[in-house]
């Protein structure tokens, strides 16, 4: 019956699955169907957090394909003279 579902409800229901687990709890992902791929996107605050998503979601849709654009907090900012000021 999972694959028969049309692609929005899928990927909201997966996003139900990732707030609700306990693994991860989280409000902040949001997924979206696009060619055929599951594409995750958001920001958590450990890789691990990262990774916890993943799973449920492969454990949730093991046959779909997953891009991950998931960002880690603070991941990816420059150094500190990268910065811009602003006046």
């Amino acid at each position: 019956m999972r694959g028969e579902k049309a692609p929005e409800y899928r990927a909201g229901h997966i996003m139900q699955r990732i707030a609700e687990d306990p693994r991860t709890s989280e409000m902040g992902i949001h997924i979206a169907m696009h060619a055929g791929w599951l594409v995750v996107s958001g920001v958590v605050s450990t890789p691990q957090r990262r990774e916890e998503i993943l799973r449920v979601i492969r454990e949730e849709a093991p046959e779909l394909r997953i891009r991950d654009e998931v960002q880690i907090a603070g991941a990816g900012a420059g150094d500190p003279e990268d910065e811009e000021t602003l006046t």
